[in-house]
Formats: structure tokens, C-alpha cells, sequence
């Protein structure tokens, strides 16, 4: 059993500072340390955005499974199942239904970088998040999502 802690925005009235484009976005957090819990889901909330918690890497990855997330930040250094393997096994177990996964990591080398990417994750931001970052990322993800929507309407309309 996952146990996971929902962040939610309120249905109304939103956050003054929640971001109307981020709305309808589940993102799972991927995190092992308390303290990049606390600011993660604290961030994501103030984003107006709904985040999931998983404490490690099996934790990621049995959620990726249960739930359909837009989007999951993965920190890659995690006791016991670490980003890198849950990474490859949600490639692995959910092929083109995946998510879009990024990694977190304070290492900010090329190689680095490289390794989370050729382990299947799609983009990469360092540690400690930058909010601008974060946000830009969640934005791109909302947009993609909506396009997504919007075409599945098209064709069910068909």
C-alpha cells in the first residue's frame, strides 16, 4: 500500500497566487528528504497545482502506476530504489502512457544530467529548485496537457 499525501488547491476561491494556467495539473513528488517535502508541496499548492508525496523510488513507481500524472519530480538520490531505477521501471511498466518525469538533484554536471536522461527522464532541474524554473516546466507541461485535451475532444466529436 502507497501512502500518499494529496495537496490540493481549494476549489474556491483559489490562492491569489496560484497559476490559473497550472490548474488540473497532478504532479507526484518523489522525495525521501523532510525538508524538500515540506517546500515542495508547500510550492506546488501555491501554484494552485495537485501533488501527490512518495518517499522513495518504489513508492514513485507504484503511484506512477495507480494514478495518471502529467508530471513526476524525481529525486534521483533516494535510499533503496533511487530516481534512476524507478525512473527506468515507470518506462519500463507504463511505455507511452508514462509520465513526463524529471529528475532532481543537486548534481548539476553534464554527466550527470546525461545519466538521469539516458535513464528515461525527460527533463532536469537542480537542487535547491529555482521557482521561475519550476514554474516554467509545470507551464510547458499544463500547455502540452491541454493540447492533449483539446485534441481527444476534437476526435470524440468526430
Amino acid at each position: 500500500t502507497v501512502q500518499l499525501t494529496a495537496v490540493a488547491a481549494p476549489a474556491a476561491p483559489a490562492p491569489r497566487c496560484a497559476d490559473q494556467n497550472l490548474a488540473g495539473l497532478r504532479v507526484l513528488l518523489a522525495e525521501d528528504n523532510r525538508v524538500n517535502q515540506v517546500v515542495g508541496l508547500r510550492l506546488l499548492a501555491k501554484f494552485g497545482v495537485t501533488a501527490d508525496l512518495a518517499e522513495d523510488g518504489s513508492q514513485a513507481i507504484a503511484a506512477a502506476l495507480e494514478n495518471d500524472y502529467d508530471v513526476v519530480l524525481m529525486d534521483v538520490q533516494m535510499p533503496g530504489v533511487d530516481g534512476i531505477a524507478a525512473t527506468r521501471e515507470i518506462r519500463r511498466r507504463l511505455g507511452a502512457s508514462r509520465p513526463f518525469i524529471c529528475g532532481l538533484s543537486a548534481h548539476s554536471t553534464a554527466q550527470f544530467q546525461q545519466l538521469c536522461r539516458s535513464a528515461g527522464m525527460d527533463s532536469y532541474l537542480t537542487k535547491p529548485l529555482e521557482i521561475e524554473k519550476l514554474r516554467a516546466l509545470l507551464a510547458e507541461r499544463a500547455a502540452e496537457r491541454r493540447r492533449v485535451l483539446q485534441d481527444q475532444s476534437v476526435l470524440t466529436t468526430l
